[in-house]
């Protein structure tokens, strides 16, 4: 007589429990991986320039939102607004790369080393249109286009399409014209909203007058720094002016501005600066153009600088409009941090008359100051005096020569106590045109002048956020490829499911 294991219907219901439980063990298994994998994962941008990674200056942003009681519960919110054809595909493309933009401010806000409050959301004005009329309220417009929102309690931002692209016109196959875009300044646009609405107090730049500088209020196109200022502005700075032969330097003033003065600073004001920088371990930025007189000589003699009134010509780097075209990488000893993001996309810098300035070798001796030259011309450059100009046979200097130089002074520079704290900053740029309305949008140079005053600001991780190449991925394949794809992908795993059903059914039946 058997016994019931060895009952062949028993058996076989044992066997297909043990396969049932098998099943269940293995997707209670892939379960737990995912979720794991969900709760604990690291990512890697392994694309070139890390496309789809936050800079360090919008990292460095973000740490400052306020993220205490009862600040945290008043996130910022962005909010992507859908355009009314989404399925339009001349915009997909865009609207992907500002949704993965987008998503990874609120992935790295979350992921901070202290979390802070950052919330996105997309809104359809077709379906939302309560939500609409509450953002209207806080800055919404149709006019321009407005495409994002950032809001934080009562405040808001509208970052409108132009601000998010470079575009150019040209011409099509057809004759009409086409507007190409050829830079995407979205995290430029997102960081610096995010920075107004979270209410930081900004930090005091003052602008000399009284000499003839370049003033911050200025439209004009040679001398006005209009552009610079309102770069300025959305880059949470204050901006104001300080007539030194009337008023001593604020005690807020982050930075003081000396920008090309026609007349020179009298003895006296040039105390003030001096008293700024080495008693209050102050920091000035100073554009100097040739064939003038600052005032600033003793001065830049003390922090171990020199801008000889030469005037310097470079036929390698002339561009077409007979601006000298700076290459920050030509001189691998003049590399500084300030150029790092110049090096790192290829961007020249473009100055007009400009004049060099360079390390004092006979300056007096100080053990607390740092001196670093950067920004080359090529060695094929010459200069001659401004004096010395229309003469045919005037003496020449041979290159190649810096036009930019930082001086540091260091508190104690580990002379005492092994500690060496930042004192004073001298910035000092042989041209001054470059931050003209006219040229400061061109190539490098709002990233150079942006990143020079982030430095002196004590932001040296909040350099400025370069514009990205505008980037589509697009598969394109014949008809031909696309039915032997589809083959592939459909037929072959019917077949492999067809041949395991085949499989199953004969094992089955002996």
């Amino acid at each position: 007589m058997f016994s019931q294991l060895e009952d062949f219907r028993f058996a076989r219901w044992v066997k297909g429990l043990n396969r049932g439980l098998q099943i269940l063990f293995s997707l209670t298994l892939v379960a737990a991986l995912n979720i794991l994998a969900a709760a604990h994962f690291h990512r890697w941008d392994l694309t070139a320039n890390r496309r789809f990674s936050l800079s360090p200056e919008t990292l460095s942003y973000l740490s400052q939102i306020p993220h205490e009681k009862p600040d945290f519960d008043k996130p910022v919110q962005l909010f992507l607004i859908l355009p009314e054809n989404q399925a339009s595909g001349d915009n997909k493309a865009e609207l992907d790369q500002l949704r993965t933009l987008l998503k990874e401010y609120e992935y790295e806000a979350a992921h901070l080393r202290v979390p802070v409050p950052l919330t996105f959301k997309e809104i359809d004005p077709l379906l939302q249109g309560d939500k609409i009329k509450a953002l209207t309220d806080l800055g919404y417009t149709q006019h321009p286009v407005t495409q994002i929102m950032v809001v934080r309690d009562k405040r808001g931002h509208a970052i409108p399409t132009a601000d998010l692209y470079d575009t150019s016109a040209g011409r099509n196959s057809n004759g009409g014209t086409e507007v190409a875009l050829t830079a995407f300044k979205g995290e430029n646009a997102i960081t610096s909203a995010i920075f107004d609405v979270i209410g930081t107090k900004p930090d005091k730049i003052y602008f000399t007058v009284g000499h003839g500088e370049m003033k911050i209020d200025d439209t004009s196109r040679d001398a006005g720094l209009s552009n610079l200022g309102q770069d300025l502005t959305t880059k949470n700075y204050s901006l104001g002016a300080v007539n030194l032969a009337v008023g001593d330097i604020a005690e807020d003033a982050k930075l003081v501005v000396v920008a090309d003065p026609i007349v020179p600073l009298q003895g006296y004001e040039v105390e003030k600066l001096r008293h700024y920088l080495s008693d209050k371990n102050g920091r000035v930025l100073v554009f100097l153009e040739p064939n003038r007189d600052s005032g600033l000589d003793a001065l830049l003699e003390e922090w171990g600088l020199r801008s000889d009134d030469w005037y310097i010509k470079d036929p390698q780097y002339l561009t077409p409009d007979f601006q000298m075209a700076i290459d920050p990488s030509n001189d691998p000893k003049r590399i500084h941090p300030l150029t790092a993001t110049l090096i790192l996309n290829g961007l020249p810098v473009v100055f007009g008359a400009t004049r060099p300035v360079q390390i004092d070798e006979n300056a007096p001796a100080d053990d607390r100051r740092q001196v670093h030259e950067f920004l080359a011309t090529s060695k094929y450059s010459t200069a001659v005096r401004t004096g010395d100009i229309n003469l045919l046979h005037a003496s020449s200097f041979q290159g190649p020569f810096a036009v930019a130089a930082l001086s540091e002074r260091g508190v104690n520079n580990g002379t005492t106590n092994g500690v060496n704290l930042p004192g004073g900053r001298l910035l000092v740029f042989g041209n001054a045109d470059f931050i003209a309305n006219q040229h400061f949008s061109e190539y490098g140079n709002p990233t150079l002048v942006v990143n020079g005053v982030n430095f002196l600001a004590n932001r040296e991780n909040m350099l400025n956020i370069p514009p990205r190449v505008p980037q589509q991925t697009q598969l394109d394949i014949s008809l031909a490829q696309y039915h032997g794809l589809a083959w592939r992908l459909a037929v072959v795993p019917a077949l492999v499911a067809l041949l395991g059903l085949a499989v199953y059914y004969v094992r089955n039946r002996t």
